[in-house]
């Protein structure tokens, strides 16, 4: 009988964190390993990582679980394919946000149990680039701090199908400024660290080149 790894984790943030990971999942079908989110859970733990990338963008996302007793207490690595991660959006469409979503892994597969549904989805038998390596470990420079809305209306005022965008500071106690093709976003930040003030560095995202050549 195959070694079977069940948990529980909450509708809600599992909905979220799919919709939040879908665009960092690669379309290329030369690398089918990064075609869809890799769910990591370290022994023991009641946090599991949820990490989507492409090679040029990454996405870590951390989720409590609940490991329940007769659950297992092992380690978990196992990669969903987007057209699975699809098809587990529908199956918790108008799923209350805190309602437990049993998920149960195999070495191949994945089960979900909802509420009204059952659902069963085959994993991509490949492994996952080592996605910590390319996190920066140094400490930054500076760090920029905005808030939740700030960041949500300056994103929105910027967000366009061409060109990219430039984030430029003059110092520690400027204003940010985010420049996009025929478009200026100038913001003040709510907090700027520098080193020496800087306690612990975020990792929860990050953008390299090429993220897999560098894993």
């Amino acid at each position: 009988m195959e070694d079977q790894k069940e948990f529980l984790i909450d509708a809600g943030p599992l909905v979220a964190a799919i919709k939040t990971l879908k665009p960092f999942i690669s379309d290329d079908d030369a690398r089918p390993y990064l075609g869809g989110v890799f769910f990591e859970l370290e022994e023991e733990s009641q946090i599991i990582n949820l990490v989507a990338t492409d090679g040029a963008k990454l996405c870590v996302l951390n989720l409590p679980v609940d490991r329940q007793e007769l659950f297992f207490n092992g380690a978990l690595s196992a990669i969903i394919p987007e057209k699975a991660l699809d098809t587990i959006l529908a199956m918790l469409k108008g799923v209350q946000a805190g309602c437990p979503i049993a998920l149960r892994f195999t070495g191949t597969h994945l089960f979900i149990d909802t509420p009204d549904e059952k659902g069963e989805f085959k994993c991509i038998d490949q492994h996952f680039p080592k996605y910590r390596e390319v996190i920066p470990s140094k400490k930054p420079k500076f760090v920029i701090g905005l808030a939740k809305a700030q960041a949500q209306e300056a994103m929105k005022a910027l967000s366009t199908q061409v060109g990219g965008e430039r984030w430029e500071m003059t110092d520690e106690y400027s204003p940010l400024v985010i420049r996009a093709e025929n478009k200026l976003v100038v913001v003040m930040p709510m907090r700027v660290t520098i080193p020496g003030e800087l306690s612990a560095a975020p990792a929860e995202n990050s953008t390299q080149r090429d993220i897999e050549d560098r894993s």
